[in-house]
């Protein structure tokens, strides 16, 4: 893992609309679509500095201004107009300096119990709104609105109605008016506390790319065969190139010094460079498969390109126009410059319990072993758990009670004396629980909560769990494709044990025995099951 080296800042890095105060030493972050990940990688040697699995199909990427936080919108969808994948509900919320998941906001309400098909989803254009970065705009694209979260509180405040074809959004600099990109419903402005529509712009295809130029003063737009720019104020066109000879042209990125545009045709595989000043095209770069975003960087120096249904980035020198490639996983989608990172140490965190994993009782261990395996494998995918400021991995021992309750005793004693468990998960069944919970509440360790009584196991799709798996129908396919085989309501319950001990570490941020057992006792975590 790896942890933010604060230096000097120097220069500036520019991440789409906003301009921020990044160190000498930045690293670039890649949203890796179809690996499901975001990637650290150092821009100079292309050498990846960490990885972290997130939800389905991620996209796009907002840094805050202090660069410790990354939001990325898991979309599980290919595109805007495509059907292909499940629709998302999630953006996760990212600590760069220690490259962890913290957690997920997510953009339906837990409480109405909806199916998902039913739920606003499919969330991709994330900024946070300056200059203040208190909230967080998200376009969700099945739903068609705009979802504000408040950043501290972790709670949806707004919702907007926008055009179902809005596919990102941008602020101003003061954060006053928020521009949408809307497809063949061309640019929308719009004021960001009411919603209200303040003026609009179409042009005869889809806008698929939009950003402030350097100094402010326009908007560059692109869309199919046609790069345009407009005046923020009156949204009239200023300058059109429309004779590119160029299909769709998606996340085009301008040169600080605003000489040359860089276009990407993902329809034609490359990467168009134009000479602002006369509007041609200068050099024709086939980058590699659905070239999509560029990112020019901060000294205007280089310019990196996302391959979408490749697997490697393109780094353009834009002195002499040549480039190299930057091996990623599948799918680089959306990039950010954050600040450089040295490495930091993560520590085990132990857990145990002891199960009965053979005997009568066997299969029923058996499977509450599986489910905190499940829980702790996606935990550890994500970066671990942040606790403070430690980064911890969780490591569980399971001891065999060979369906005798009689041995809970001292098997309990062993893990704590033993193996030195910090945690005891729970176990299975209420009389042997209970024998565990005295032994806990004596050494006051840290006991998670009873599993309740087995049930039967019937997966919906109703959209109520605040958590990885959202609903018991997601929980399952996830399970099967890890496990090959259906869970049980044991299964489930014991990763949802490991889910509500997870949330209580996070909003404690201590595992101080009494504040995680008050809230393991209190907390209403809105997970998927039961």
């Amino acid at each position: 893992m790896l942890k933010k080296s604060w230096m000097l800042s120097i220069f500036l890095g520019i991440f789409n609309d906003v301009t921020y105060s990044l160190p000498l030493n930045s690293t670039l972050a890649v949203v890796e679509e179809n690996a499901d990940r975001i990637s650290f990688y150092n821009p100079d040697t292309g050498t990846r500095q960490g990885s972290l699995k997130l939800a389905f199909l991620p996209h796009e990427i907002a840094v805050a201004q202090d660069g410790k936080t990354a939001y990325v919108s898991n979309f599980g969808i290919r595109d805007y107009d495509s059907g292909s994948g499940v629709p998302g509900v999630s953006i996760s919320v990212i600590d760069l300096p220690n490259q962890v998941e913290k957690y997920r906001l997510f953009t339906f309400e837990s409480l109405e119990n909806k199916a998902y098909s039913d739920i606003d989803s499919a969330p991709h254009g994330v900024k946070l709104r300056p200059p203040f970065e208190k909230q967080l705009y998200v376009n969700v694209e099945k739903g068609g609105k705009i979802i504000v979260f408040d950043v501290d509180t972790k709670t949806i405040v707004k919702k907007i109605e926008v055009s179902p074809h809005t596919h990102n959004l941008i602020f101003s600099k003061d954060g006053k008016t928020l521009w949408l990109m809307a497809g063949k419903d061309g640019v929308i402005r719009i004021d960001p506390d009411s919603g209200v529509i303040t003026g609009s712009l179409t042009l005869p295809s889809a806008v698929r790319g939009l950003k402030y130029t350097p100094d402010n003063r326009s908007l560059m737009v692109s869309a199919v065969n046609q790069i345009v720019f407009i005046d923020p104020e009156t949204l009239a066109i200023k300058k059109q190139w429309n004779n590119l000879n160029l299909g769709p042209i998606l996340y085009s990125d301008i040169t600080p010094d605003q000489k040359y545009v860089l276009a990407p045709a993902p329809f034609d595989h490359q990467v168009a460079v134009i000479d602002v000043g006369s509007g041609h095209v200068i050099k024709r770069l086939v980058t590699g498969l659905n070239p999509i975003n560029v990112l020019v960087n901060p000294d205007g120096q280089y310019a990196y390109v996302s391959n979408a249904t490749d697997k490697h980035l393109s780094k353009i020198d834009l002195h002499t126009f040549e480039f190299t490639s930057i091996p990623t996983h599948a799918g680089p989608n959306g990039l950010a410059f954050i600040p450089e990172f040295t490495s930091s140490i993560h520590k085990k965190l132990r857990m145990g319990v002891a199960l009965p994993l053979t005997g009568k009782e066997g299969s029923k261990g058996r499977e509450m072993l599986r489910g905190y395996e499940y829980w702790k494998s996606t935990v550890i995918k994500g970066g671990g758990l942040l606790i403070g400021n430690q980064v911890y991995d969780p490591d569980i021992v399971y001891l065999d009670t060979e369906s005798n309750q009689d041995k809970l005793k001292r098997l309990t004693h062993e893990l704590l004396t033993q193996y030195r468990v910090q945690v005891l998960l729970s176990t299975y069944g209420m009389d042997t629980y209970n024998l565990e919970k005295e032994i806990a509440d004596a050494q006051h360790i840290i006991l998670t909560p009873s599993p309740g009584e087995e049930m039967v196991w019937n997966p919906d799709h109703t959209a109520r769990g605040y958590d990885y798996f959202v609903t018991t129908n997601l929980y399952e396919k996830g399970y099967v494709s890890q496990y090959n085989f259906k869970p049980s309501s044991l299964s489930a319950l014991a990763s949802a044990i490991g889910l509500k001990f997870q949330n209580a570490c996070q909003i404690a941020n201590t595992l101080d025995y009494q504040t995680i057992t008050t809230l393991l006792n209190e907390g209403d975590f809105h997970l998927f099951y039961p």
